[in-house]
């Protein structure tokens, strides 16, 4: 099971950290102040991915993925459209345009909060 963990602050790179000791593939997206040149392409991570990890909160501005470690803003319109329907996500304080995003796209989203 690949994992795609999209934006957050610190928490998510020790999430990281935790879940590859279990064996778990990860990647990083939305973190190039914290670790520059090691993140996949975006429709490379999007495809790879089984689960897309969303932080807590989703957003705080109601149109970007909160990603304070991150100099690039990036559009929570994206998601949805980026996410192929075949795969979860997990988010915290999902937006509910977010939500009827996905949900008329018919991905499978839980809101962990």
């Amino acid at each position: 099971m690949k994992l795609l963990i999209l934006g957050g602050d610190i928490r998510q790179l020790y999430m990281n950290r935790a879940l590859q000791k279990k064996g778990y593939r990860t990647a990083l997206l939305l973190f190039n102040k914290q670790k520059p040149g090691d993140a996949p392409s975006l429709k490379e991570a999007f495809d790879d991915c089984d689960v897309l990890l969303l932080p807590l909160p989703v957003t705080r501005d109601g149109k970007t993925v909160n990603a304070p470690l991150c100099d690039t803003p990036f559009p929570l319109s994206a998601i949805s459209s980026l996410l192929p329907n075949n795969k979860l996500i997990l988010g915290g304080m999902i937006p509910f345009a977010l939500h009827e995003q996905l949900a008329e796209k018919g991905i499978v989203h839980k809101d962990y909060y």
